[in-house]
């Protein structure tokens, strides 16, 4: 079975890969495919005119956003591409090396990235990047060394904190009104407070934090923790139905895609039972 390896949720509709293949799920169920990548695809984002993917075969490529998904823009980069996110005109992406790179779509060319003006080297890791999130003008970056850095945005050069403390890798990492959350393979889940850990609790089978209403999100393929955002008290947890392959969570809507890349949607409150 073909693996679910990003997904990314922008205004209802949800686009997703599996393995190569990108496809973008609507909210009336209608679902569009781009067949462009030859690896698997390992980072999705939005523009203000694009669907953007990007993985292993070192290309990020700029889709329409009409059924087609046709290219209508590729750069090259000269490593695999392992996270990507946009914010305030520049799409900020990660390689394998460790570095983080911003494209200004204002001015997007296609071609090999080192002769596009457009693109231009933001900062460094000295491990792999495994994921990013631009919130709040900050970037925040998890790498494979167990290192979250906090760094001001678009000045992405100036870094604001490192923070080191995981002792299994970091799954996910959550920006959320300039407090970093944290969330690892082992399932604990940490509050940061300046550099210093100013809440943690562990939870079972997770993947991805997000944030709702008054709550940190916890989400698996099987299951969603809430927890209270200044504590990291549980609240409630929700199974959720079927069996699928990945979980997203946008506001109240969580997204299901099961291990053929079907889509359901279900509302937070009606599983908790609020």
């Amino acid at each position: 079975m073909v693996e679910i390896t990003c997904a990314k949720v922008h205004q209802g509709a949800l686009a997703f890969a599996r393995g190569a293949l990108l496809y973008v799920w609507q909210p009336g169920g209608e679902v569009w495919q781009s067949t462009q990548h030859t690896a698997p695809i390992r980072a999705i984002a939005f523009t203000d005119q694009h669907w953007v993917s990007a993985g292993d075969d070192k290309r990020i490529l700029f889709h329409s956003v009409a059924k087609d998904l046709a290219v209508q823009q590729e750069i090259l980069h000269h490593k695999k591409i392992t996270a990507m996110d946009f914010l305030a005109g520049l799409l900020v992406y990660a390689d394998k090396f460790g570095e983080v790179w911003s494209i200004d779509t204002a001015r997007l060319t296609s071609g090999p990235a080192s002769d596009q003006p457009c693109v231009t080297f933001a900062m460094g890791h000295q491990s792999t990047i495994l994921s990013l999130q631009l919130a709040d003008y900050q970037l925040l970056t998890v790498d494979s060394e167990q290192k979250l850095k906090v760094s001001s945005f678009p000045q992405m050069y100036e870094l604001q904190r490192v923070l080191m403390g995981h002792t299994a890798s970091i799954c996910s990492g959550l920006l959320d009104q300039g407090t970093v959350f944290s969330l690892d393979t082992e399932g604990r889940v940490v509050r940061w407070r300046d550099l210093e850990v100013a809440a943690e609790t562990k939870v079972q089978g997770t993947l991805q934090l997000f944030q709702a209403r008054d709550s940190l999100l916890c989400v698996s393929s099987s299951r969603v923790a809430l927890l209270e955002k200044d504590t990291l008290r549980a609240k409630k947890e929700v199974l959720l139905p079927g069996s699928p392959a990945w979980a997203s969570v946008a506001d109240d809507l969580v997204y299901l895609i099961s291990s053929d890349g079907q889509v359901t949607t279900h509302h937070l409150s009606k599983l908790a039972g609020d």
